[in-house]
């Protein structure tokens, strides 16, 4: 039973520091990235083998969650905007989303969602206009 209690603890701890700011800042810091590759998995995309299939819906759930990743940030911080202020909501589970912006102004509340913006623009143009450099 101690040893129950204390794993509940320690997973709790872990959680609140860990959980969805690890996986929020790698999918921020690889975020063109994401959206690029599967853009281009999309554009070119090929049926004939079972492996191109997955490829394509791993490709398609990936550009969703791309696509709608700066609608998400926008609807919850505008939705928790006064709840943000307080430093330990959520249990920090969110904090990479706001942590470095001042809290107190829904406009730099906003900052990762224009970030995540101007990066899918970028990569919708490195993806679909590259027919129209000239080198």
């Amino acid at each position: 039973m101690n040893k129950c209690v204390r794993g509940q603890k320690c997973y709790a701890w872990i959680s609140s520091r860990l959980f969805f700011n690890v996986l929020l800042r790698f999918f921020m810091e690889g975020y063109l990235e994401f959206a690029v590759a599967a853009m281009i998995n999309i554009k070119h995309a090929r049926f004939d083998y079972s492996g191109e299939i997955a490829g394509i819906l791993f490709s398609l759930v990936m550009f969703l969650l791309v696509f709608s990743f700066p609608i998400l940030v926008f609807l919850f911080i505008f939705k928790n905007q006064t709840q943000i202020q307080n430093s330990s909501f959520l249990g920090g589970r969110l904090l990479a989303l706001y942590d470095e912006n001042n809290r107190d102004s829904l406009a730099s509340s906003l900052f990762h969602m224009v970030f995540a913006i101007r990066r899918l623009f970028l990569a919708m143009e490195i993806v679909f206009m590259v027919e129209y450099l000239q080198l």
